[in-house]
């Protein structure tokens, strides 16, 4: 009898025990191992928003590295426009750099119209129309030299028409770019006044055939 008293005590301690151990175990699992849960997904939803903002840091760097490209690129087509526009318009220069253009190519030039200077926001610009004969080769050489600084004209119209066998005719309506504010014009051109150490103004042509000097 004792020994059945004594186990029944032993028994009442054990369920005693594990009640105690159960008990533990939840307020464990109440205010330690859920707030440490708690806590790791804290640092884990932390680590997601770094890792969203790294790589967003480094798109927005990729990005910027493009827009830096883009922005040189639209610098160095701003730098090369503006170099391609006269500070005034040399309409002396510009017919002396045709004239060059046209006995280079070896055609014949029929007339040359500047028209009025026309002021834009940001720029100013001038029509001008002519027409060559030539060789087509020539004609077609010639009309790519037009777009090649530094006399870099915009073609507004073209005309190519047949003047016999091998030969075209081109008319042209092109425009002279000129800066915002173009700057006075000098006074007086050196083209017309032979500075050029040469005796006659003509003579700077360099092209010009002894017997064509009485057209002059």
């Amino acid at each position: 009898m004792e020994r059945f008293i004594s186990a029944l005590k032993q028994k009442r301690r054990a369920v005693i025990f594990l009640s105690i151990l159960v008990v533990a175990a939840y307020f464990y699992m109440q205010h330690v191992f859920l707030n440490q849960m708690f806590r790791l997904q804290q640092v884990i939803h932390q680590l997601d928003i770094q890792n969203e903002t790294t790589a967003r840091f480094f798109s927005l760097q990729e990005e910027i590295s493009r827009l830096e490209a883009e922005v040189s690129a639209y610098d160095f087509e701003i730098a090369a426009m503006k170099a391609s526009l006269l500070p005034y318009l040399d309409i002396p220069g510009l017919t002396v750099g045709l004239y060059r253009l046209v006995q280079e190519h070896n055609l014949t030039g029929d007339y040359l119209i500047f028209d009025s200077l026309i002021k834009e926001e940001n720029f100013s610009y001038c029509t001008m129309e002519l027409a060559v004969i030539g060789a087509s080769e020539n004609v077609y050489n010639f009309l790519v030299e037009l777009e090649r600084p530094p006399l870099s004209f915009g073609f507004v119209d073209l005309l190519l028409k047949t003047a016999g066998e091998n030969t075209l005719e081109a008319r042209l309506l092109l425009e002279v770019y000129v800066l915002p504010q173009p700057e006075s014009e000098p006074t007086p051109y050196k083209f017309f006044t032979g500075e050029y150490g040469y005796p006659h103004p003509f003579d700077m042509f360099g092209l010009v055939r002894e017997a064509d000097r009485e057209d002059f």
